[in-house]
């Protein structure tokens, strides 16, 4: 039996945790943290689940090494997070002006050209993404060879 944050962890309460730890390795913290509460009937006086207590004191078993918390989750239910779009094939393109067939300069103001943009800029600029300040950005495309570098 350990004290911490006010509560006695049983050994078998430390045992169940480590276990739902091993079989659901991707179980967030303040999902862990609940299931605890509702283990321990961990609640305040309004009968709600005391999860900030519980997540410190699993903070603080995981210190002693009693258990092993999983990685904290840097993705949060109400953040969108955006998957980078896959860049399309660019030609590498050595040529008159002529030969590439009609070209069409396109100032990049929609969604859909904004992702496409930043896909290249990943998958083609030396230093990757890490653009601060105003820009204005274009795209290429040529006739023949379809986006090009600009």
């Amino acid at each position: 039996m350990l004290r911490v944050g006010g509560r006695i962890f049983s050994d078998d309460v430390i045992k169940r945790l480590s276990e739902t730890i091993q079989k659901e390795p991707c179980l967030s913290r303040r999902k862990l943290s609940c299931l605890v509460c509702e283990w321990m009937d961990w609640r305040n006086q309004a009968g709600r689940l005391q999860e900030m207590s519980c997540r410190k004191a699993l903070l603080e078993l995981d210190r002693r090494k009693e258990i092993n918390l999983p990685k904290v989750n840097r993705h949060y239910a109400f953040q969108k997070v955006n998957k980078p779009a896959e860049a399309p094939p660019i030609a590498e393109v050595s040529c008159e002006l002529a030969e590439l067939g009609d070209v069409e300069i396109i100032r990049v103001t929609t969604r859909f050209h904004s992702k496409l943009w930043r896909s290249m800029l990943e998958a083609h600029h030396y230093l990757e993404v890490g653009l601060c300040g105003a820009q204005l950005r274009y795209l290429v495309r040529s006739e023949h060879y379809g986006w090009i570098e600009g």
